[in-house]
């Protein structure tokens, strides 16, 4: 059996968890508070007047958001989401016309209508429960998607089918992987962009999740003053500031510092290195994001220096076209 005949004899069902969606008439502190009580990192966005799902809204947009409308002082004042929601009304298209000059291709793509309005940053593009992962698989690579909502009818969300899931897939499977591509080395395959956003240690935490968000990334490599690998910042470590944003004024700590008690608390979870070398064989690549559950894998040079990354985007498009 072929790989994708693998992908493509497994359907995609219900999640038997409620899957939280955004209203469009939500505002933005509302949703930001939703998804931090939640622990979840991201929402289908559903707007009323069209009927319809308008995108995804992502807490490290709303968090980039409230960089550029807050000042320094204000955000490390924060210290609860009652404290963070008496400041709605800041949310305003005037205000956002002032703090977003240099940006109006987001303004343009709908981030905030109106004072009491949200709509999805990130596109929308699903599949319906039965369709299968090879499905989901060409949409995710076609539309260069983190994930792929999942429908039941046209207005239900019941799941989300996730790159990391398909990679978990992978290494399940890793048989089916095309011998053409399993041995071959990341460099051999040309996969790894040498074009990668980086960070220092002493960079504000909020500043960088900002940087992340404009840049469109989850992960983004921490540098030490002699410019060597350090570190990594995730999206998901923007939980460290806790469900009740009592931990909110953190953000505000050299990005080191954040993420230090985040590390701690992970000592006794088995995560690998996320680093590896051109020389890195594909299969392994595969295997190190899937045990590391990180988005990124990024390439060191024999100075311990960041010389490129490979993300879950770049080996999914590798394995859908070789398996065609």
């Amino acid at each position: 059996m072929s790989l994708k005949e693998k992908l493509s004899e497994v359907p995609v069902e219900a999640s038997s968890d409620p899957i939280l969606v955004a209203n469009s008439k939500q505002t933005v502190t509302e949703v930001f508070a939703m998804l931090l009580s939640n622990n979840i990192l991201s929402s289908p966005v559903w707007d009323e007047a069209s009927s319809s799902f308008t995108g995804i809204i992502d807490i490290m947009d709303i968090l980039m958001l409230m960089s550029e409308v807050f000042s320094r002082q204000e955000l490390e004042s924060f210290c609860s989401l009652d404290m963070i929601a008496t400041h709605a009304g800041r949310f305003t298209p005037e205000a956002f016309q002032e703090h977003f000059r240099n940006h109006r291709a987001f303004l343009q793509g709908a981030v905030i209508t109106d004072m009491g309005g949200l709509s999805g940053v990130n596109r929308f593009v699903p599949v319906k429960v039965g369709d299968s992962l090879w499905d989901v698989l060409n949409v995710m690579v076609d539309n260069k998607l983190h994930r792929v909502a999942v429908l039941q009818g046209d207005s239900q969300v019941v799941n989300y089918v996730t790159q990391s899931r398909l990679i978990h897939f992978l290494v399940e499977h890793e048989q089916l992987v095309p011998e053409a591509i399993r041995s071959k080395t990341i460099e051999e395959l040309e996969i790894f962009s040498s074009e990668v956003l980086t960070c220092s240690e002493k960079d504000r935490a909020v500043d960088v999740f900002a940087k992340m968000s404009r840049a469109g990334v989850s992960a983004i490599p921490i540098l030490s003053e002699e410019g060597t690998f350090s570190g990594c910042l995730s999206a998901s470590d923007l939980k460290g500031i806790g469900k009740d944003c009592s931990n909110f004024a953190r953000l505000g700590l050299p990005v080191l510092d954040y993420i230090a008690p985040i590390r701690q608390e992970n000592l006794k979870a088995k995560f690998p290195a996320i680093g590896c070398n051109v020389h890195t064989p594909f299969e392994r690549v595969i295997k190190k994001l899937d045990a590391s559950r990180v988005h990124r894998v990024f390439i060191t040079d024999d100075d311990n220096k960041i010389v490129g990354v490979v993300s879950l985007g770049d080996v999914l498009r590798v394995v859908r076209d070789a398996a065609v």
